[in-house]
């Protein structure tokens, strides 16, 4: 049984992408994590050492507000981005030239329904 049909056991898996959008997926999500990932230990690389030259506890939690701040929304940004390149990747190919719409069948009007 094809495990891309819309019927049995793998219905589920109508929605996936053509097999060869996988390996593309695979290397975008790859290359994305590991740049992402090393971001954000620079980051908190940075955090550590503005942490290390608090003076007062004051300081410390601005230091760690700001971080917490800033990773939250450094993440929800990359998992935004990541979604948003999975839905572009794994979409089908479209075709530059878009289908012909059908026209609308004109509409009567009262006398000529009248006279039919």
């Amino acid at each position: 049984m094809d495990s891309f049909t819309t019927q049995g056991p793998m219905a589920g898996a109508a929605g996936m992408p053509a097999a060869d959008a996988v390996p593309r997926l695979a290397a975008t999500w790859m290359r994305d994590t590991m740049d992402f990932m090393a971001e954000r230990l620079r980051a908190d690389a940075r955090t550590l050492q503005e942490a290390g030259c608090c003076d007062s506890l004051s300081d410390l939690t601005m230091v760690q507000t700001r971080w917490v701040t800033e990773a939250t929304q450094a993440y929800s940004e990359a998992t935004l981005r990541f979604m948003e390149s999975f839905v572009r990747l794994g979409a089908p190919a479209t075709t530059d030239e878009a289908a012909p719409q059908p026209e609308p069948a004109p509409r009567r009007r009262a006398r000529d329904a009248e006279a039919a």
